[in-house]
């Protein structure tokens, strides 16, 4: 009787492990199918990436100890197989578009644990303050262009608990799903097989860009011509530039590089002055060289270079902020020199943008177009150093896609016009603002901006 006891309970314990283990199982199963199905929608809707080489953070190839962090500005003008072969350095660029101080300091971070970084450049373009439009702000007031910037990085790291505490410091909880799944951000994509069959083709016949040199470095052939406008660009700074979230990672990252013996170099790649010009740039010079100051780090402004040892031309620039492989090979033969301490600071840059202003050859630098209030008025303004605004005569005019050029004004002294559009049936005319501008009386530059 005892024994019939006994195989009635290996029996039902039998059933039990059964059941448990078959539970597990179809858990496991369960998982793996979505798991599976995700991949395919990630492989269906998500775009391929052109910043695989993160993952050489990761990889061993190399040991660097030294890197370069930043913005576009950072992977435009560094190559790190130029700085490698004059410093005896291992490098390699992490800068990604509109890299704010959190995501610098992720990458920091991240690359610690795998190599021996004894250098770090930090490129500080000023426009990675502006979050929200203005300084001072939190990263909970993010919008949608800058959590896309912030996606490159979390898509191409690995999992830690710092990219865990990067993706939750970096946003309001309403990107918290987006981030963490990138098939979320392009599921209206399921709305339109064309895209759908578009993706697929891009990743199957995915090649790394033409501009890509290695080493995170982007060189780009393309060049500006004779005379520089753009159109759009106001951005403000501001007198509190420092300060907010960005303020305080910065505070920490520096903090890091002291507390680990790293060197950290602070410097802006150049752009061009046209922009500058009219954003107020003098006053982000004063601040940042304080920043630089107060915690004792080296700070090199390359919008501050005398032009003997920096003279780029229009045709340096890929646009009117970023630098073509020409450009940076200026900038790099520069900055080599100044590590190298072949030239000092005191011989290379300008105290303040004010001064540079005042000493540089006279010149027109471009002009901005800028929209106003009213849908029918373009203002234009003409970007110059010339003191004496009477050797400056500009003419303007309107010209229709269809019809007759309209002159708008033909005036010296003056450097600041409101242009307004033709109308037809409350509709701006399709056209071209025409501007040329001459200094005394020889033409200088000449565009034409669309009106739309």
């Amino acid at each position: 009787m005892s024994a019939i006891k006994r195989s009635a309970a290996k029996n039902k314990s039998a059933d039990t492990g059964k059941k448990r283990y078959g539970w597990i199982f179809r858990t496991a199963g369960f998982l793996l199918f979505v798991f599976l199905i995700y991949k395919l929608l990630e492989f269906l809707l998500v775009p391929p990436t052109e910043w695989g080489s993160f993952r050489e953070i990761y990889s061993g190839k190399e040991k660097w100890d030294t890197i370069y962090l930043g913005s576009s500005h950072s992977y435009n003008s560094i190559d790190p197989n130029v700085m490698d072969l004059s410093l005896n350095t291992a490098s390699f660029n992490l800068g990604t578009s509109d890299q704010a101080l959190d995501g610098s300091l992720f990458l920091l971070k991240e690359t610690l644990k795998k190599h021996p970084v004894k250098t770090v450049y930090l490129e500080m373009y000023f426009k990675v303050w502006l979050e929200g439009g203005h300084a001072g702000a939190s990263h909970s007031e993010r919008d949608d262009e800058d959590m896309t910037n912030l996606w490159v990085i979390l898509d191409n790291t690995r999992f830690s608990l710092d990219k865990l505490q990067y993706f939750l410091k970096a946003s309001s909880s309403d990107y918290y799903v987006p981030g963490a799944l990138s098939v979320r951000r392009y599921w209206r994509k399921l709305l339109n097989p064309a895209e759908i069959k578009e993706n697929v083709k891009n990743r199957l016949e995915y090649k790394e860009p033409e501009e890509y040199k290695g080493k995170g470095y982007f060189g780009s052939k393309n060049k500006l011509g004779k005379s520089l406008a753009i159109y759009g660009f106001q951005d403000t700074i501001e007198e509190n530039m420092f300060s907010g979230d960005n303020y305080e990672d910065l505070k920490e990252l520096v903090k890091l590089c002291k507390d680990k013996g790293i060197e950290l170099v602070l410097y802006c790649s150049p752009v061009n002055d046209v922009y500058l010009m009219n954003c107020g740039y003098a006053s982000y010079v004063r601040q940042l060289k304080k920043f630089a100051e107060d915690n004792e780090l080296c700070c090199y402004d390359f919008n501050l270079a005398k032009q003997e040892y920096l003279d780029l031309e229009f045709s340096d620039f890929r646009d009117y902020n970023h630098l073509n492989s020409e450009g940076a090979a200026k900038f790099m033969e520069l900055l080599i020199s100044l590590r190298k301490a072949e030239v000092s600071e005191e011989q290379v840059f300008y105290d303040s943008y004010e001064e540079k202003l005042e000493k540089e050859d006279e010149q027109i630098y471009g002009i901005n177009f800028l929209p106003t209030d009213s849908f029918d008025v373009m203002e234009v303004k003409i970007q110059s150093n010339i003191k004496d605004s009477t050797r400056i005569r500009t003419e303007i005019k309107y010209v229709p896609d269809e019809g007759e050029e309209i002159s708008c004004f033909d005036e010296s002294s003056n450097t600041d016009f409101r242009v307004t559009l033709p109308l037809n049936e409350g509709q701006v005319v399709p056209g071209n603002v025409d501007v040329t501008v001459y200094v005394d009386e020889e033409k200088q530059l000449h565009v034409r901006q669309h009106s739309l």
